[in-house]
């Protein structure tokens, strides 16, 4: 007993792979320009300043940033748990000794893992690139289509 196919088996029109291709670059420039108004709203920066711009300039802070991590983060641990010495023996009235201890815990725990994962630094560069390069692109073709639009 043979099985019949009820359903025909059509090729889909258009190409596959320019669809998908499409799709992803929308995507992109809606995930970018809705993370650049949250990094706006939640700064409190001015309305008028570019989306892209500021987004960019966020984004090469923080690379900034995870370049100077990479440090020999053993070697200073002993002067920032010092630092943090100084702070506690003068407290501040509004933080409680449970809050003071925890972010002190908490500060060692972070130089102790800065300092035993330099690969993950370096994947977050990496990440940071590839999203500044995306945003420079984006920046240009929005710069390409005013151009177009006053031709």
């Amino acid at each position: 007993m043979e099985v019949e196919n009820i359903y025909p088996v059509t090729e889909p029109v258009g190409s596959e792979q320019d669809a998908p291709v499409s799709n992803m670059e929308m995507l992109s420039d809606i995930f970018f320009k809705e993370e650049a108004r949250r990094l706006k709203e939640a700064c409190r920066f001015e309305k008028d300043e570019d989306d892209f711009d500021y987004l960019n300039h966020q984004l090469q802070s923080v690379k900034n940033l995870l370049v100077g991590l990479k440090l020999p983060w053993i070697q200073i641990a002993p002067i920032l748990y010092r630092c943090m010495a100084v702070y506690l023996q003068r407290p501040d009235q509004h933080v409680s000794n449970m809050k003071v201890r925890y972010l002190s815990t908490q500060l060692m725990d972070g130089v102790l893992l800065l300092s035993q994962n330099g690969r993950l630094i370096n994947d977050l560069l990496m990440f940071f690139d590839r999203q500044l390069k995306d945003i420079q692109r984006l920046r240009e073709e929005k710069c390409e289509e005013m151009e177009n639009v006053r031709l």
